[in-house]
């Protein structure tokens, strides 16, 4: 349930990202949405089969998607002066996927399910 509840989280952050970002060509967002959206998938369902790298890859890639977000997004730091929603989404970003990423590290749920754990 924790990693369904991973999902869902990470995907309502993508819907703020998209909806909030001040565009009126929203393809580059989109594109990076999309990008964001296959590999967190891919590696939760690695973790769901138990596979252990996939969790550390995934803690690993959370703020380089960010990253890489910003920089598919050239016209981020123009806007950024000009517009506070931006802080609003850089901070919900910010304290969302450091959330997953303390979950994915400290999770007992986790460890037992990548049989690292005690049963």
């Amino acid at each position: 349930m924790s990693l369904v509840a991973i999902f869902l989280i990470l995907r309502a952050l993508d819907a703020l990202f998209f909806f909030e970002w001040p565009a009126t060509n929203k393809t580059e967002v989109l594109v990076s949405i999309i990008n964001n959206v296959t590999w967190t998938t891919a590696l939760l369902a690695a973790i769901w089969f138990r596979k252990v790298w996939a969790r550390y890859v995934l803690i690993f890639f959370l703020p380089l998607g960010v990253l890489s977000a910003l920089i598919l997004l050239p016209d981020f730091w123009i806007k950024f002066d000009a517009d506070n929603r931006l802080i609003v989404i850089l901070t919900a970003t910010l304290v969302v996927q450091g959330s997953v990423a303390w979950f994915l590290m400290f999770s007992r749920d986790l460890d037992r399910l990548t049989g690292r754990g005690k049963a």
